[in-house]
């Protein structure tokens, strides 16, 4: 897709198999307000150029030293002049995220939809998720990466009625929007949280993944407890690689 957002930089050419966008990451053990002053010293408008980080977490959901966030073009070029886009001993450097191609689960046809679990404590009805969902899509947007109309965010409802969630929502994706920046997307949700406004303790985790795509000889099939899978789990390490730029 082409970006018009002023916050991006043109599209540029790239090696086939390889798209771009204004995700980068972070390498540094820093708090998360140290790196966000650190960057806003080189933008007067912090709130329009630097977007919210996120913790890359590995496998095991521990902590690591990488950190996403999408920057504009004009603090990229600023950082890139200082060279911290190169190994350094400053406690911090960058690169721009790369996504490279490959199918989601193995299948043949790759998904064009995520799917976001629902925990069973959430307590929130069917169009408060639809609306939060939907609020934590506001930066791809405001960034360029999607436009609005590029998404729709389905919570099936168990209860009609009473507004009740069914046990996950799903984000479906235009065919314009490639798969590529549907893997973007997901970047920017999984591993964030619910509500950040409770205490520790009580705070939820927003997990997304790529929504599973049904095969041919998939109708009816079950789990092993009976129920039909909503979602696939065993993804691959490589699908949330950030790799740097050479």
């Amino acid at each position: 897709m082409s970006f018009t957002n002023s916050r991006v930089e043109s599209k540029v050419e790239v090696k086939s198999h390889e798209t771009y966008h204004p995700l980068y990451v972070i390498y540094s053990r820093w708090s998360f307000d140290d790196i966000y002053g650190f960057l806003g010293r080189y933008t007067n408008d912090p709130k329009s150029d630097i977007g919210s980080l996120r913790v890359d977490y590995d496998l095991s959901g521990r902590d690591t030293h990488r950190t996403f966030v999408l920057l504009s073009n004009s603090v990229a070029n600023a950082l890139r002049k200082e060279h911290l886009d190169q190994p350094n001993h400053s406690g911090f450097s960058f690169s721009r995220y790369r996504v490279k191609d490959f199918v989601p689960n193995g299948d043949s046809k790759p998904t064009r939809s995520l799917c976001v679990p629902l925990p069973n404590n959430l307590g929130m009805k069917g169009s408060e998720i639809s609306a939060l969902i939907k609020s934590k899509l506001s930066e791809a947007i405001e960034f360029g990466i999607i436009n609005s109309n590029d998404v729709t965010v389905t919570v099936p409802l168990g209860s009609r009625e009473a507004d009740v969630p069914g046990p996950a929502a799903y984000l479906g994706f235009a065919d314009s929007v490639d798969h590529e920046t549907i893997t973007v997307v997901r970047v920017l949700l999984h591993n964030t949280l619910w509500d950040y406004d409770v205490p520790i303790e009580k705070q939820l985790i927003f997990n997304c993944h790529y929504a599973r795509t049904r095969k041919p000889d998939d109708k009816g099939r079950r789990n092993d407890n009976g129920k039909k899978p909503f979602y696939k789990t065993d993804e691959k390490k490589s699908y949330n690689k950030s790799e740097r730029k050479d």
